[in-house]
């Protein structure tokens, strides 16, 4: 549903453009071009503000965010929201803030939006049918000379259906009303044979050309971007420009003398006061504008060049803007992330690499906090115990009323729920600036995509990790031997300075290999064991192998280094039940 929503943002962003820019260069073609192009391109737009394509080119060059589409429409910064206390040492002691999830207001403002739709459809529908209950009751059968003069203008137009024709004395001009029951009524008034002919030419036009279903089309995108105040504006230029391209048809369908006879028709039933706007029905209001478009007719062109340009605009807009995180975006995000596996709590998380290459992870007794390394935490990760909450309405109601800090639920293990929320407090130094740009700019990065949560199964809780050089695979025992070495980073500070590295100069790329002993051990592989490996060496996109493909990469690897491939692999009952190829930046 987010995505859905999010769509419909970048939609009505493009229409909003479209809008504009129609506005602007009306002035300057009105005088060449007739309104024909204008009615063309309100149809495209309102399909599109309907039905939420997205057309997005993979990698499109401009992608709005849906993480600064939330920041707009809530308004929200947390960075922003923070109240100067104390540092994070007090790690207990937390005010009840506004700290509200993303996710959670996001959610309540497309159910907003939803309501507020459905209600401006209500609305237009029940005044609708009101309308038709007064007018009916006002409502009786025709002449025969109007009726005959109604089924020849039928048969001219091709018209089989049958449409009703009757005379209303509620109405003051005359009207065409329904989409599927439609009905032509006649008002009170002076009108001879001829008047009623083309009144009648007019009315069966715009029930030829459908034009009920498009103001229907327009009132959908109406309710849908009810919001968009370029909706409404285009909304009312569509319906002036539906009812000047009904007339350039009708005129089109007669001769010179009749045609003239046509307009001095509409200005007549013109001067009368028009009829109550309601949806599913048309008109003969109009103004100056309509007049003197009817009126300059066959003095202006149909302007195929201004609607091929709209349509350019139009599909380029949808191609070359994004608004969503795209398959390979997903990929992409997984392939960068960094996981951390927190085995004696059950739980493993990822963050993308934008955001882990900044932070370390601590630990505070059973609380995780992903810290920035410049200083001040960014999130706390807490576990609440099944037996305490035994279902997620429990876990709910604590949050709601009884948190001391807004929880957000990240995911659950077999016996715990686990949450987390963002610091309540100053995690910078005010008088910092470059600190507080840094921490600001780290913390917009997190949205409800930022922490991805898995559970460990009861296999990766049981198992052993190592990571090392493959020196060679022994196809009699199935076996790989392997020169076990430490991965450090940051992190492992304590470690780092144990072993003797200086953290600024021996890790440029943020990580050391640290080989003790060169001594290989021989791990047996399991029958079921499954292989990752990199697309090809040296990149960073890895995919799933068997064990063929894995062992020529083996061999690739010895003859592109001596030192062999490097590997992460699991162990369970000292067999090997995973092996990862590990990327080496």
């Amino acid at each position: 549903m987010l995505q859905i929503f999010f769509n419909y943002i970048k939609i009505s962003l493009i229409a909003s453009t479209i809008v504009l820019l129609i506005i602007m260069v009306t002035p300057l073609t009105k005088k060449r071009y007739s309104n024909r192009w204008r009615y063309y391109v309100w149809i495209m737009v309102s399909v599109m503000l309907i039905i939420p394509f997205n057309l997005s080119i993979k990698n499109a060059p401009i992608n709005i965010k849906p993480q600064s589409i939330q920041n707009i429409v809530i308004g929200r910064d947390i960075s922003e929201n923070i109240e100067p206390v104390q540092p994070i040492e007090k790690q207990g002691d937390y005010n009840d803030t506004t700290q509200n999830s993303s996710v959670f207001n996001i959610h309540h403002i497309i159910w907003l939006w939803l309501i507020v739709a459905v209600l401006y459809l209500i609305k237009n529908y029940i005044s609708y049918f009101r309308y038709k209950k007064d007018i009916f009751r006002w409502c009786y059968s025709c002449d025969d000379e109007t009726k005959s003069v109604f089924e020849q203008t039928k048969k001219q137009l091709n018209i089989n259906k049958d449409i009703e024709l009757l005379k209303c004395d509620y109405i003051n001009s005359p009207m065409l009303i329904g989409l599927f029951k439609t009905k032509v009524l006649v008002s009170k008034g002076d009108f001879s044979k001829e008047d009623l002919k083309h009144i009648f030419l007019h009315e069966l036009t715009h029930y030829s050309r459908w034009d009920i279903g498009i103001k229907m089309f327009i009132l959908f995108a109406k309710a849908i971007h009810w919001f968009n105040p370029f909706v409404h504006i285009m909304s009312k230029m569509a319906n002036e420009d539906i009812e000047i391209c009904c007339d350039y048809d009708a005129i089109k369908k007669q001769d010179s003398k009749n045609g003239k006879d046509y307009i001095k028709t509409v200005f007549k039933v013109m001067k009368l006061n028009g009829n109550r706007k309601v949806i599913l029905s048309t008109n003969f209001n109009g103004g100056k504008n309509r007049m003197k478009a009817i009126l300059e007719y066959n003095k202006k062109r149909k302007g195929k060049l201004l609607l091929i340009g709209m349509i350019v605009l139009l599909l380029s807009s949808q191609l070359l803007i994004a608004c969503n995180d795209s398959k390979s975006d997903i990929e992409k995000q997984k392939q960068e992330s960094k996981e951390y596996i927190i085995k004696d709590l059950g739980y493993a998380i990822s963050l993308p690499k934008s955001i882990a290459d900044n932070v370390k992870i601590d630990r505070n007794g059973e609380t995780v906090s992903i810290d920035t390394k410049f200083g001040g935490t960014l999130v706390f990760i807490t576990r609440y115990s099944k037996k305490d909450y035994p279902d997620r309405k429990a876990l709910d109601k604590f949050i709601e009323e009884t948190s001391p800090v807004y929880l957000i639920y990240l995911g659950e293990t077999e016996k715990d729920y686990v949450c987390y929320n963002f610091p309540s407090d100053v995690q910078y130094d005010l008088n910092d600036k470059a600190m507080t740009k840094k921490y600001k700019d780290l913390i917009k990065m997190f949205d409800d995509k930022s922490i991805a949560f898995r559970a460990l199964s009861k296999e990766e809780s049981d198992s052993k990790n190592i990571i090392g050089y493959v020196k060679k695979y022994d196809k009699n025992t199935n076996s790989l031997a392997i020169d076990e070495v430490e991965w450090l980073t940051e992190e492992d500070s304590d470690r780092i300075k144990e072993l003797g590295y200086d953290i600024d100069a021996d890790l440029p790329n943020g990580f050391i290999i640290h080989n003790a002993d060169n001594k290989v051990s021989e791990y047996v592989l399991d029958e079921n064991a499954k292989f990752t490996i990199l697309k090809y060496i040296g990149s960073g996109e890895a995919v799933s192998a068997d064990k063929d493909s894995f062992i020529k990469r083996v061999k690739e690897w010895k003859e592109f280094d001596s030192e062999g491939m490097l590997i992460k692999i699991t162990l369970k009952d000292n067999k090997v039940t995973n092996v990862i190829e590990q990327y080496v930046p």
